[in-house]
């Protein structure tokens, strides 16, 4: 193997951190991950002015995948108390920086904390891997063309509400990034998305609901699914109480023509 040197050009998806690699089969539908220690990067380089020129749905999409890294690595069989603290720090520093990012993306502070926050992602879920809401996506970046930043982090509030009380320090990590109220929690996350322009329905991103039944069905059965700390019956539960499937119900009987969301993103885990 050759060492290999990182030098990360979006926050991100904390591959300078990780031993892993992904291989994406269009044809057959599906993505693949390939795993040794010596992917793992012998240096690591944060420099965040080479994210200064990133466009805004790339750096959206880059910072979601983040977001997502580090909250996966929560409701995760595979989580301790070491990856909770580094996911928790990610986590609040991605809900407070990207929106502000956003509206000034060549703020050299605010990509320095996105750059913080990436890594700290991927230095949690490197203890974990991630977990159902990236099992939910990878069909739909396929299937779908969504950017893999936004299909694996449109589900999060639905997760967050399906894994309330759960309790223990995965519960005590989440509550330290959303408030005690995870419910309230679970809304908040769907309005930071939906400013971001983001929408938490599979509707909302061209999926119609027979589809969407079986990404469901097929995503708890996967490795990642197998990390999922909660339920297939909890996360359907949670997605009906928020209308997510009977919107796609919905849709499916009226015929409507779903728009699906623009733009390119690297298809990274």
């Amino acid at each position: 193997f050759v060492p290999i040197i990182a030098v990360p050009t979006t926050a991100g998806t904390g591959s300078e951190v990780t031993c892993w690699a992904t291989v994406w089969n269009e044809a057959q539908g599906k993505k693949y991950s390939l795993a040794h220690p010596r992917l793992y990067p012998e240096t690591a380089l944060l420099d965040p002015e080479l994210t200064l020129e990133k466009p805004i749905g790339l750096t959206i999409a880059t910072g979601l995948d983040s977001l997502s890294h580090s909250i996966e690595s929560i409701w995760n069989v595979n989580a301790n108390p070491i990856s909770a603290r580094h996911a928790v720090a990610a986590a609040r520093l991605i809900i407070q920086t990207l929106p502000m990012v956003v509206r000034d993306t060549g703020n050299l502070a605010l990509r320095s904390a996105m750059a913080e926050a990436s890594l700290n992602a991927g230095l949690a879920f490197s203890n974990t891997k991630t977990a159902i809401a990236h099992n939910l996506s990878y069909p739909i970046t396929l299937g779908w063309g969504v950017q893999h930043g936004i299909a694996c982090s449109f589900t999060l509030p639905t997760v967050l509400r399906s894994v309330i009380g759960i309790g223990g320090f995965r519960e005590a990590a989440l509550r330290e990034i959303f408030g005690p109220d995870l419910a309230a929690g679970a809304d908040q996350l769907a309005e930071f998305l939906n400013g971001l322009g983001v929408g938490t329905r599979f509707a909302d991103h061209g999926i119609r609901f027979q589809a969407c039944a079986d990404i469901i069905e097929e995503a708890f059965v996967g490795e990642r699914g197998k990390n999922f700390v909660g339920t297939k019956e909890s996360f359907i539960a949670a997605a009906q109480q928020q209308e997510v499937i009977s919107q796609l119900q919905s849709h499916e009987t009226q015929g409507d023509h779903m728009l699906s969301s623009p733009g390119e993103e690297s298809k990274q885990a």
